[in-house]
């Protein structure tokens, strides 16, 4: 009597048998002089909760692909174990007529001893996890085949291909190169799902999608914080049950939960999914005060797009850095505002000039952390320019002077900008604060770490 473990494929089709209809059977077969019978090169079989009527309909859509050395076959069929019983004793048939079946000889092996994996792959537009497993052939053999299949790629470009590998890849739905051993892949396709997860106060419920008759599943969670697990719990899917609650107290925004559907009994993973926590639950007093006036939803708008937010973007951005400096605990000054004094003349503080007219540099908000640092603050909504950066760091260099006795005390310059930055700053002397640097303040401003919300504005260096 065979003895299988949990992963091995056997036992997890007996769990999965109540909601498998059918079996997609597909191969590439090849044909030697010397023999007067077709020979598996690869054959794929997927095994899923589709009627077999939709496997079908899917193979008419397919040519026939067939010469004297090279041929793909296809098979639909209501699930059961033929098919691997066919593989046991080293063949696979195919329906040639009403009558007549033809016989593909293959490897002799036990395909359900073999073990299933979890694997995450693109399918039909989306990531989905699927259950495979994949055997290698003999190499002698495979070789011989080879030999075959080369001399095809002129063929295969009638069928609009660029070559017999990529209509391989495409017939059969698998990942195929020259040279490839893999004689066999069975996919369980997906079964079952999370099919989203909602946060509502400090509860937690997760939406499955599943057919009704498979059972023996179960969710594993984590909650995140800083990259450190503070929660973790488990839950069973069974029968009817498409979504489960969880009660998680001191949810905090930007935890990150994930969620795992697993099978229970063999311990491979179905699906997984994260979600981030709200701006809901907002953990810092003086960021909850703002958010009354202004939603936290509307200054990552002001942050992240402002140009889509109003009239005059340049300032609209200004603005939100401001508030988001004064939110994670600098003093803060904003320099980029024009008064319009009595006699109608604007008015301007945010360029620096010496006695002598020279244009020292700019800065748009100024910022202090008492004891720390000073921070000089140059704004733009558009591309790094290297020469306002230049002027960035020439401002450094005149307030370094200018300072004279507080040497000790860093003197930070920013360029801020809402864009996605990812090369080197024009100036060892000036930091970029791109977007993915705003928006790690602004996560941990919301988690109430003003202290970690700061430091990402520390230029090593000064």
């Amino acid at each position: 009597m065979t003895t299988f473990a949990p992963d091995d494929l056997y036992p997890v089709l007996e769990a999965f048998k109540p909601a498998l209809k059918s079996v997609d059977v597909r191969t590439v077969a090849v044909s030697l002089q010397s023999e007067d019978y077709w020979q598996n090169l690869v054959t794929s079989i997927f095994l899923s909760d589709k009627p077999v009527e939709i496997i079908k309909a899917e193979h008419t859509t397919l040519p026939t692909a067939r010469n004297n050395d090279f041929a793909i076959f296809y098979d639909a069929l209501p699930f059961d174990y033929l098919i691997f019983d066919q593989i046991s004793n080293g063949e696979i048939r195919f329906p040639l007529s009403s009558f007549r079946r033809y016989r593909i000889k293959t490897r002799a092996f036990d395909p359900l001893a073999l073990k299933l994996n979890s694997t995450q792959e693109w399918i039909d537009g989306s990531s989905c996890y699927i259950l495979k497993l994949a055997d290698i052939g003999i190499e002698e053999d495979q070789k011989k085949f080879w030999q075959i299949v080369l001399n095809q790629n002129a063929w295969a470009k009638r069928f609009g291909f660029s070559n017999i590998h990529e209509m391989i890849r495409d017939y059969l739905k698998i990942e195929y190169a020259h040279g490839n051993r893999k004689d066999f892949e069975i996919v369980i396709s997906p079964l079952a799902k999370i099919q989203n997860l909602q946060f509502s106060e400090n509860q937690l419920i997760v939406n499955i999608q599943k057919p009704t008759e498979l059972s023996g599943l179960q969710l594993n969670l984590q909650l995140k914080r800083d990259s450190q697990i503070v929660w973790r719990n488990t839950g069973e899917i069974e029968g009817t049950n498409y979504s489960i609650e969880f009660t998680i107290n001191g949810l905090v925004p930007f935890d990150l939960m994930t969620v795992e559907l697993i099978h229970r009994d063999s311990g491979l993973t179905l699906d997984r999914a994260y979600e981030t926590v709200p701006l809901k639950n907002v953990a810092e007093p003086f960021v909850k005060t703002l958010d009354a006036f202004c939603s936290l939803d509307k200054l990552k708008k002001m942050l992240f797009e402002p140009e889509n937010y109003g009239k005059n973007p340049e300032k609209i951005f200004e603005k939100a850095v401001t508030w988001l400096l004064s939110l994670a605990g600098y003093e803060t000054v904003h320099l980029g505002v024009q008064i319009t004094k009595l006699n109608r003349k604007n008015e301007s503080f945010d360029k620096l000039f010496a006695k002598s007219g020279y244009h020292i540099g700019s800065a748009d908000i100024i910022a202090y952390e008492e004891n720390e640092r000073i921070l000089l603050i140059d704004c733009d909504i558009g591309t790094v320019d290297p020469k306002k950066v230049k002027k960035l760091a020439e401002l450094k260099k005149h307030f370094r002077e200018k300072l004279k006795g507080y040497e000790k005390l860093p003197i930070v310059a920013i360029l801020f900008s809402p864009k996605d930055f990812r090369e080197t700053s024009p100036s060892i002397d000036v930091m970029i604060a791109d977007q993915s640097i705003i928006k790690r303040i602004f996560e941990a401003v919301v988690q109430g770490n003003r202290e970690q919300a700061r430091s990402f504005l520390y230029y090593s260096g000064f």
